[in-house]
């Protein structure tokens, strides 16, 4: 009993960002009909016993808009257990806010082996998805009116994607680097971000260039904004004209995570006599729908 109750703090505090999710709704900057999925992996906490590597699997959107299925695969409750079970919670609502994916659930009856099992009810499910879906946290508790060796249990599950699904590269930011920022109009599809910040890293040595764009929006409904970097594009210097480009690049968002999607063609000038700068880049044909195919175009002036 001691073990479950230390796991309350901790459950609490999910709890309070779910009761923010509520206060502050707002619509997932998705198609209805999106569905997205991805693949984790990192420690599963069932009780007193944890079960390293454990693999997660996510869909969104798969049965309704606005609603997710969570699989934990090949679960143990203590390591005499002589089966693993996959157990699946479908049908969780889903919302974005506070730049996460928040979800949350009571009464869950989970499938186990494709089947709807009552004797392994959760009482409640809650937790949330990084806005990059690098990452996942839930905490979840089983019924108290259960079997003995499961009554109350409680799942704790924290962990990083598995991989990358953009099918590029990913590259880390420029430890160092000369540093211009440029004030202009970023236009992404149909809409246009004005004035937009862009920063540009050189670096020298390498003859590269790290490109950031600071606080995009990908339309005006968009409830957060991104900070997309596009790593170590080669570039060359004539006559004062810094060219560069790049194939297959992988993001990083705001603090450095590697993004889920790819860059497919990024490229830009900066004339260093005139200080104007251009950039336009193309994501991948294969992405989501709302994003694949999008296309970044940008028009600047160095900061003096």
């Amino acid at each position: 009993m001691k073990k479950i109750l230390s796991i309350f703090p901790l459950l609490a505090i999910i709890l309070f960002f779910g009761s923010c999710a509520d206060d502050n709704e707002v619509t997932l900057p998705v198609p209805a009909v999106e569905e997205k999925s991805f693949a984790y992996s990192g420690d599963l906490q069932v009780g007193s016993f944890t079960l390293a590597d454990a693999a997660v699997s996510v869909e969104i959107n798969k049965s309704a808009a606005g609603y997710m299925d969570i699989l934990m695969k090949g679960v143990k409750f203590s390591d005499k257990m002589p089966v693993t079970l996959d157990i699946a919670l479908n049908g969780i609502p889903c919302t974005e806010a506070d730049g996460r994916l928040v979800f949350a659930a009571e009464n869950i009856v989970p499938l186990i082996a494709g089947k709807p099992n009552s004797d392994y009810t959760f009482a409640l499910l809650t937790g949330w998805i990084n806005a990059d879906a690098s990452a996942i946290t839930f905490v979840a508790q089983m019924a108290d009116d259960l079997a003995a060796h499961v009554a109350g249990m409680v799942f704790v599950y924290t962990a990083g994607k598995v991989e990358n699904e953009g099918g590029g590269t990913v590259t880390p930011p420029s430890a160092g680097g000369v540093e211009y920022g440029f004030t202009g109009a970023l236009q992404v599809g149909d809409f246009t971000l004005a004035p937009a910040s862009l920063i540009v890293v050189v670096n020298m040595q390498a003859s590269t260039v790290d490109v950031k764009m600071l606080g995009v929006k990908f339309s005006d409904r968009m409830p957060l904004v991104l900070d997309i970097t596009l790593c170590s594009l080669p570039c060359t210097n004539v006559a004062g004209i810094m060219t560069f480009s790049g194939e297959n690049v992988v993001p990083h968002i705001s603090i450095g995570n590697p993004a889920d999607y790819t860059f497919a063609k990024a490229e830009g000038e900066f004339d260093v006599r005139t200080s104007k700068l251009t950039f336009n880049a193309r994501m991948a044909d294969n992405l989501a729908a709302y994003v694949a195919g999008k296309e970044f175009l940008y028009n600047g002036v160095l900061n003096k």
